[in-house]
């Protein structure tokens, strides 16, 4: 890092003025002064200090402003605190993460901890974790909000707007499809222009475009966030909408070229379970036909028995 540039990335954030890629590259600078990708050692705070120091000048600039030597300290302590996880992801665009056909278990800056699903991503506000806690999802996450009651956690997705104090719960949005909103603990406020519901424990709501359809589901229930584990679980889902999920799950593009039915899928699959194997129990089911390559799955005709 260049002389005086980790002064001033230091001084935005002191001074909530920083980006959310000020926060990503500051980040993953103290990142790389860890020892291990999963441990802090013991003196990295007073190395990273010595080249704050080093590449601000020297001690001169902190007997110039006596203060500013505990807030960075605290800023450094916050930080190396929020690279320290389980599974951590240091974004390299600043708060910008996503998925190919993969999962990800991220821990934003406020402490949130995020799963991603395959082909999605999250971006960051400027100021995400100082002055808001909102982001822009594609796709679908599984959430564990950190609660701050003076920074709401909102999430917006496909022009639904998704707010938290702290919770946890699943956001099912990927483009052109419908928004499904699942909770598992706590309280959460969907809204859509003028329409706004409010969801607890094991209650979700579906987005139909115009409005939302609330509905509920047990408390041992699975079905919502089996994707964690590396399965899909249909409870009786429009065909159209389930093979969408199949082929995602598989990595593969889809090409809808059949009538759309009433048809509805009820059953479970898992990572392991051959696409072949899945079309071949759907063909037997809906009279399907299809035709598949390693990047492409064409639906030419289904009906219901």
């Amino acid at each position: 890092m260049k002389k005086n540039t980790l002064k001033d990335l230091l001084e935005r954030i002191v001074n909530r003025r920083a980006t959310a890629r000020d926060i990503g590259l500051f980040d993953k600078y103290i990142y790389q002064h860890q020892t291990t990708e999963d441990s802090v050692s013991e003196d990295v705070g007073d190395r990273i200090w010595d080249e704050i120091s080093r590449e601000s000048g020297g001690v001169r600039v902190i007997s110039a402003q006596p203060h500013y030597f505990m807030k960075v300290a605290a800023v450094i302590v916050l930080l190396i605190a929020a690279t320290v996880t389980f599974f951590l992801l240091s974004s390299p665009d600043g708060g910008h993460y996503y998925t190919k056909n993969n999962l990800k278990e991220i821990i934003l800056i406020d402490g949130t901890k995020v799963i991603l699903n395959q082909h999605s991503e999250i971006k960051l506000a400027d100021g995400f974790g100082i002055s808001n806690r909102n982001l822009d999802l594609s796709g679908e996450a599984f959430w564990e909000v950190r609660r701050n009651e003076d920074l709401p956690f909102t999430i917006t997705s496909n022009e639904v707007k998704v707010t938290v104090l702290g919770t946890k719960f699943n956001v099912l949005a990927y483009p052109n499809e419908s928004a499904l909103v699942s909770v598992q603990s706590g309280k959460v406020q969907v809204s859509h222009q003028n329409k706004t519901v409010v969801l607890v424990a094991n209650k979700q709501a579906y987005f139909d475009g115009d409005h939302f359809i609330e509905s509920s589901f047990e408390a041992d229930s699975h079905l919502n966030f089996a994707w964690m584990d590396g399965s899909l679980v249909f409870p009786n889902l429009p065909f159209d909408e389930a093979i969408q999920r199949i082929a995602r799950f598989h990595d593969i593009k889809l090409d809808y070229r059949a009538d759309k039915t009433d048809c509805l899928v009820r059953g479970s699959f898992d990572r392991t379970d051959e696409l072949d194997e899945i079309l071949q129990g759907l063909a037997f089911t809906y009279n399907l036909q299809y035709e598949y390559t390693d990047s492409l799955l064409i639906i030419k005709f289904l009906e219901c028995n």
